[in-house]
């Protein structure tokens, strides 16, 4: 007698098997997608990372730019107009020493890094800095000009808009209306322009006077500071007060900063820690690229996290 069906043994196996199967299926489905979506979020976090370091790499090799004459302590203020009513107020701090500084980051206020074997680290970053303006300039006769502490040059120019320029002549509190000529060494003050001539002044403190070549470009100086608050580069630009006064979100995701600077060698390392997003496989263990002496806080290990890492070397500080 043949057999037209299946025992009820046969059937149940054959269903427990199916069912194993599917669930197998199901979890490896499930696996591949979590997988998929924890390398989404990691590209995501690279990404975040890459993009701070774009931001601030520009900053960091332009860091002063055009002021090779203030180098030495107190220089760099006493070039702003230290002690003048209208001076900028970065003119006045006494802790201000370069160019280039690293923050201990407290929650409530940023304060210069310690000095630790000459290296300063810190979780903030302070810059001054010097962009192109695309203006060039010809001194009068076209020849080198000599000019002395606290005199006034009129320099005309030859090509550039000064759409970036107008709008903060004769304000020196704004830090703004200050200026980089590289060849001279020192910022110089835009006090009026009259058509195609700017009045540029120099502070009263200078110890020598400053020798202008023939041709210059104008570089615009700006000033700016680097924190990171509620997983979120923020940042503040010096005006005639660091503005906005609560800082300006710049990039989300940012866990922290790391930073440490040499000033005998000029080399500044930062690490840069970023989230893609939630852990998908549970909690995340501190990178081993993360240094030790940097911020590592518990709550960190519930992202998908990367380390940015860049090593600059400013060559105008």
């Amino acid at each position: 007698m043949v057999r037209r069906g299946l025992s009820l043994v046969e059937l149940l196996v054959t269903l427990a098997v199916g069912a194993v199967l599917a669930a197998t299926l199901l979890a490896g489905g499930r696996w591949l997608i979590l997988s998929s979506e924890r390398v989404s979020r990691r590209l995501l976090a690279r990404e975040r990372g890459e993009r701070v370091l774009s931001f601030l790499e520009p900053r960091v090799l332009h860091a002063g730019l055009g002021l090779s004459s203030c180098r030495i302590s107190g220089m760099l203020q006493r070039a702003l107009g230290r002690g003048l009513p209208g001076a900028p107020v970065i003119a006045g701090w006494p802790g201000l020493v370069r160019p280039l500084q690293v923050y201990r980051d407290s929650g409530a206020l940023l304060e210069p890094a310690p000095d630790e074997g000459g290296v300063y680290r810190g979780s903030g970053l302070f810059v001054l800095f010097s962009l192109p303006s695309g203006v060039l300039l010809r001194a009068p006769g076209g020849g080198v000009v000599s000019a002395a502490p606290g005199e006034s040059v009129k320099l005309t120019v030859l090509s550039g808009t000064l759409e970036n320029v107008d709008p903060f002549a004769g304000r020196p509190r704004d830090l703004r209306s200050w200026f980089s000529l590289p060849m001279a060494g020192y910022p110089v003050h835009l006090g009026a322009r009259n058509g195609k001539d700017l009045s540029l002044q120099l502070a009263d403190d200078l110890p020598d006077p400053v020798t202008i070549p023939p041709l210059s470009e104008l570089f615009l100086l700006r000033c700016e500071r680097f924190r990171v608050q509620n997983n979120i580069l923020y940042f503040q630009e010096m005006r005639s007060d660091w503005y906005p006064p609560n800082f300006q979100p710049r990039e989300s995701g940012v866990l922290a900063l790391w930073l440490e600077w040499r000033p005998a060698s000029r080399i500044l390392d930062l690490w840069v820690l970023t989230s893609g997003g939630p852990a998908v496989f549970g909690p995340s263990a501190k990178p081993a690229s993360w240094p030790d002496d940097a911020p590592w806080r518990a709550e960190f290990s519930n992202h998908e996290l990367y380390v940015s890492r860049a090593s600059w070397r400013s060559e105008n500080l």
